[in-house]
């Protein structure tokens, strides 16, 4: 029962914490666990080798059964691999797993943030969420199709656990609590606008983070793509306005003819900058394809701004 409770744990990618874990840091798997706040029995220190062998053979949760208290955290969705059970500190995804993680890094209270590309919502609400956590601010989010701003009102309204005031069809104040038990208020502004109008207008260093999320809508109109033209002028526009410490980052979809071109194009303005002022990062899987089409996975840019 030990062994089965304890491999649940890690099967789920519950036991990572700040520190780096092997598998020999055994001594510092009682107190790590303490820490998720759930009432496991410990077993006998001579058993951990055992309980970290079960956990690496564990292949589904769903055969454990485990029972935490009422007020625990609910446990994280498990993360899969060609179907099986993955630790949450493997990367898969370029845009989610260090994207996401870098742009909570860099946010401040107070900061302006902008979605470039809003799409299907999941960038602006992911970015609604780290200016919350990181003590309030702005969220700016655009695109030039119609259906794109309504399907990310839609979602943010169905998962985002903060109360939202509709000020007006464009300006929405939400509300809800900072990573410290505050009280924190989050602005969002949508914009039915070509990005590169919408980032002109922006104040130069006034912007922490700038996000692009290039190629065309998912599910919606194909035709319809960001193209290098309109790129690489918007990204110049997103530079001048960023603060010290900021970011452009931009996602690319180089499965694609137009989508290859572009990525081609960014990188290349990228490698031109001068290194006094910026630091950019270019991330891209060397062995990971579609699956389904054997296309080239996504890739993700980072311009980081490191003086004025």
């Amino acid at each position: 029962k030990h062994l089965a409770a304890m491999a649940a744990f890690y099967a789920v990618g519950i036991a990572v914490c700040e520190e780096s874990l092997g598998f020999a840091c055994s001594r510092k798997l009682p107190a790590l666990l303490a820490r998720q706040g759930r009432s496991v029995c410990a077993p006998e220190r001579r058993n951990w080798s055992r309980v970290l062998r079960t956990a690496r053979s564990c292949s589904s949760t769903s055969q454990i059964s485990l029972s935490s208290p009422a007020n625990s955290p609910p446990l994280p969705p498990v993360r899969q691999w060609n179907g099986h059970p993955i630790p949450d500190t493997i990367v898969l995804h370029p845009h989610t797993d260090i994207a996401h993680t870098y742009w909570k890094s860099i946010i401040r209270a107070g900061d302006r943030v902008i979605d470039a590309t809003c799409g299907n919502g999941y960038d602006t609400l992911h970015l609604i969420r780290c200016v919350a956590r990181g003590g309030g601010g702005e969220v700016v989010t655009c695109d030039i199709q119609q259906v794109a701003l309504e399907r990310s009102k839609k979602l943010v309204k169905e998962e985002l656990d903060m109360s939202i005031e509709e000020r007006s069809e464009d300006v929405w104040v939400c509300s809800g609590r900072g990573e410290g038990g505050e009280d924190v208020t989050v602005v969002v502004e949508w914009r039915r606008k070509s990005h590169l109008d919408v980032l002109r207008s922006q104040e130069e260093d006034s912007v922490r983070l700038v996000v692009f999320n290039l190629g065309y809508l998912p599910g919606g109109d194909k035709s319809i793509i960001t193209t290098s033209e309109v790129t690489i002028p918007t990204i110049e526009s997103s530079q001048r306005a960023l603060k010290v410490g900021g970011c452009v980052s931009v996602t690319c979809y180089p499965g694609h003819e137009e989508g290859e071109e572009e990525e081609r194009a960014v990188k290349e303005h990228a490698s031109q900058q001068d290194a006094k002022f910026w630091s950019c990062y270019f991330h891209q899987w060397i062995n990971q394809r579609n699956k389904k089409t054997g296309k080239r996975a996504p890739t993700l840019l980072l311009y980081q701004r490191v003086a004025l």
